[in-house]
């Protein structure tokens, strides 16, 4: 919807228009894209940055500089009202975040004001996405070759602890968030205690290895073994399955394939750490990693069962309220 409109032009400059997009895969970006922690990095012609307008001592200059933060900002409110999971909005809401004046702590400051607070206006099936594009905009800040700046990652991070708890309310994201969370940890994105903070959002057991106690412990050799384990205890799931689905039966069915892609790539897993734990039970980080796969692989399995339960009591009631309907119908005809 913004694409109809074009930033106010600086003086002496043509109309600046919208960036161009990354390239991407048949016109869309994967989820495995949106959450890897390899952002790749585009050149400068499609880089989300924009050369601002050169400065000139003049009250002319200051209000075409007023005129475009504003723009910018009302660009991005109105995208992300619209906000959905697509690849392509996704790349294209976070690319405005980082069209201008990057290093303006009140311009960064009100972007990140309204992304949390039309994140709350949002249903609460929708607001997935919003934690994609703050990911994607802390990573592309972050590891930028040319110009690497921590800026929005200082600025979303007082903001991330109600924005984790208002996406965990849907028990359907919450495991989109817990990968998000791994991976953050992994590429050391923010310290382990603000990591902790931030899981404990998600009403998930804290991984063994993030505890405080092992914190304060020094890094051997086994335990990054165990952190590793523990990070990659989930698939990549297709960004399908990770979406909630309008129809009741239908919402079912996919959580239903949600559980069974992470009970089947748990399994071999904790039964290669089963045989190792076998031969050499020295490892107590070893045997954790195992025992948090083992829990959550049974999480999921009770999950399963207790939805496919519910998938028979959802189609009896739904076939219940469409006998009425059928009646109807019938005495209108006849």
């Amino acid at each position: 919807m913004g694409d109809e409109r074009d930033p106010p032009a600086a003086d002496g400059q043509p109309p600046l228009g919208h960036v161009r997009m990354a390239s991407e895969v048949d016109g869309t970006l994967g989820a495995d894209a949106i959450l890897s922690a390899k952002v790749t990095q585009v050149s400068e012609e499609t880089t989300a940055t924009t050369p601002e307008p050169v400065a000139h001592a003049s009250d002319d200059d200051d209000d075409d500089d007023t005129d475009f933060a504003k723009w910018n900002r009302d660009e991005i409110q109105m995208e992300l009202a619209d906000l959905d999971e697509s690849g392509e909005r996704i790349e294209r809401v976070a690319n405005l975040f980082l069209m201008y004046n990057q290093t303006d702590q009140d311009h960064v400051s009100a972007l990140c004001a309204t992304w949390l607070r039309e994140m709350k206006a949002a249903d609460t099936h929708d607001r997935i996405p919003f934690l994609y594009v703050a990911n994607h905009v802390i990573f592309k800040t972050k590891t930028s070759k040319s110009s690497p700046s921590t800026l929005f990652a200082e600025t979303f991070r007082p903001l991330l602890p109600e924005a984790v708890s208002l996406v965990c309310t849907s028990p359907a994201d919450r495991d989109t968030v817990v990968r998000i969370l791994k991976l953050w940890a992994e590429q050391q994105l923010y310290p382990m205690d603000d990591i902790r903070g931030l899981w404990k959002e998600t009403g998930e057991p804290l991984p063994p290895s993030w505890s405080e106690t092992h914190a304060a412990t020094p890094t051997t050799a086994s335990a990054m073994d165990n952190m590793f384990a523990t990070m990659d205890v989930e698939p990549d799931l297709p960004m399908g399955l990770k979406a909630r689905a309008a129809h009741p039966l239908v919402d079912l069915l996919k959580r239903i394939d949600h559980a069974k892609h992470i009970v089947h790539h748990l399994e071999p897993k904790i039964q290669a750490n089963h045989q190792y734990v076998l031969q050499s039970a020295s490892s107590n980080g070893k045997v954790e990693a195992c025992m948090q796969m083992i829990v959550i692989r049974n999480k999921y399995v009770k999950e399963l069962l207790d939805l496919q339960k519910l998938v028979h009591v959802t189609a009896g009631k739904l076939l219940e309220d469409q006998v009425p309907a059928t009646r109807v119908r019938a005495t209108s005809i006849s």
